[in-house]
């Protein structure tokens, strides 16, 4: 009965369809051209945490492609209702209530663990974590080093050529969810003192360095302290977390530098100076 533009997707189209039954409404993912499996990653992984996992996630309908009467592909989602995060509205107590939420659902996806890294759509597995992240890390330095003066790049390139020296712990496979932040978390803000998780969106789910989704977490401010005293009831932080989340942080923010605008390259540069003190 009603079409209705949702905010907050950065590649696909995002649309409220109302019904005149239940549920009542349904989101739908579109890519406005028939790109094949251009939503297999994200399919595999909603199915995934649906049958193996308790992570909340929106379920999914329905997912259109190779249709001769619909020019694109799109998912079909449950509608959840609720506001993100970054639009929720929180009490002091309910923000470390929210933190505590969060590192049990977090903890929980941490949880699963497996032989080899890399999606749960299935492909080619690795050994080794460094196999899966030294490639995405060296090709974002490749692409975004000339946004950074020359001292900072220095730093970054000395990183990318010795990442078994920066991100030296013996990661685990471990189930994340790949893009933990502020607009990809569904929340009911009713109980300002308590809120609740109702869902995770826009997850490729994979097996890969937990570090690297606490790391996320941290830079971003979705996970503060109270985040972390919680989660290391479950997973105790590995010595030298602190100095690997930096190296995170840095390859995160060139990403972003890129995506949206040089506003994050003071960050990266600080970030720079901070590593180079640390490395001697």
């Amino acid at each position: 009965t009603d079409v209705r533009k949702l905010y907050g997707g950065s590649v696909n189209r995002v649309l409220e369809f109302v019904l005149d039954r239940e549920p009542g409404s349904v989101v739908a993912k579109i890519h406005d051209t028939s790109v094949k499996g251009f939503f297999q990653a994200e399919v595999d992984s909603l199915r995934f945490y649906k049958f193996r996992t308790h992570f909340p996630v929106p379920s999914l309908l329905a997912w259109i492609e190779d249709d001769e009467s619909f020019d694109g592909t799109m998912l079909i989602l449950s509608k959840v209702k609720g506001t993100t995060l970054e639009s929720a509205n929180f009490s002091e107590r309910g923000r470390a209530y929210f933190q505590t939420e969060l590192a049990a659902a977090v903890s929980e996806l941490h949880a699963h663990q497996t032989e080899h890294f890399g999606p749960v759509s299935g492909g080619k597995t690795y050994d080794s974590w460094l196999d899966v992240f030294g490639p995405i890390a060296t090709k974002i330095v490749a692409d975004n080093r000339s946004l950074l003066p020359s001292a900072s790049r220095e730093v970054v390139d000395h990183i990318s050529r010795h990442l078994d020296h920066w991100l030296d712990h013996k990661a685990k496979p471990t189930l994340i969810h790949g893009d933990l932040w502020a607009n990809n978390i569904m929340v009911d803000d009713a109980h300002p003192d308590q809120p609740r998780i109702l869902a995770f969106i826009d997850s490729h789910a994979s097996f890969a360095d937990p570090e690297y989704e606490l790391a996320y977490l941290q830079l971003f401010g979705t996970g503060g302290k109270v985040f972390f005293h919680q989660y290391a009831k479950a997973h105790r932080l590995s010595s030298g977390y602190d100095r690997r989340a930096k190296v995170y942080w840095m390859f995160t923010l060139l990403q972003n530098a890129q995506r949206y605008g040089d506003k994050y390259i003071p960050q990266c540069e600080r970030l720079a100076h901070d590593l180079r003190r640390i490395n001697k």
